[in-house]
């Protein structure tokens, strides 16, 4: 377990030196990390911690007993994955286009962010998942545009329960745009600065994101 607190600039390989660990024991990749200082908070939050009650396959487990998965246990192997490829991606931008590519925006944000964004991306869901989408909302013309599926449903809980909490733990380790980046790789809009969409595409946008990668692996 690491425990060393650095405040200095670094490319991403030096991201988990800024923090201390915890590990939880996952079927699939073994040990699953999460950082103290700002992921932890979020982990113990309502929003993730209700995730536990909602099965990832929706109503599979009424033919396959053995499909009873949470949600909370695939948040967070999409943030470890996400976090894998999103220092990966980080340091070959680096090397291969120099730091400015990265538009100003920090190494050390952009992989923490990327991070929280794949534990994250399923807090909308209600019971029954996808299922629930399907055949409640969708078919509730009452319920507005900006609120008709779990991403959008889940962005605004982020606002309403998080964006404060988020704002504080980017002041207070040296996270600077943190939260703008989380919000830009969340929401359903192309994001401003081009170099979010990289970003983006390992959660969401791609052919193979992280959360497709879990989700066939679990």
């Amino acid at each position: 377990m690491l425990v060393i607190l650095l405040s200095i600039e670094y490319s991403s390989k030096h991201f988990p030196l800024m923090f201390t660990w915890k590990i939880v024991s996952d079927p699939i990749y073994n040990f699953v990390s999460f950082n103290k200082e700002v992921e932890e908070p979020i982990v113990n939050s309502i929003l993730l911690q209700r995730l536990r009650y909602i099965l990832q396959l929706q109503t599979a487990h009424l033919v396959y007993p053995g499909a009873v998965h949470s949600r909370f246990q695939h948040s967070l192997g999409v943030m470890h994955l996400s976090g894998v490829v999103a220092q990966d991606y980080t340091d070959k931008i680096i090397a291969l286009y120099g730091e400015e590519a990265l538009e100003g925006f920090p190494a050390r944000s952009l992989v923490e962010a990327t991070r929280l964004a794949g534990l994250l991306h399923d807090v909308g869901h209600a019971a029954f998942g996808h299922a629930f989408e399907e055949m409640v909302i969708w078919r509730n013309k009452k319920i507005p545009s900006e609120l008709n599926n779990h991403e959008k449903i889940g962005v605004k809980l982020v606002e309403q329960l998080l964006e404060d909490v988020l704002l504080k733990l980017e002041r207070s380790h040296d996270l600077p745009h943190l939260t703008e980046i989380l919000f830009e790789l969340l929401k359903g809009n192309e994001p401003r600065a081009k170099i979010l969409n990289v970003y983006r595409w390992i959660i969401k946008d791609s052919l193979y994101p992280t959360d497709i990668i879990d989700f066939l692996r679990r």
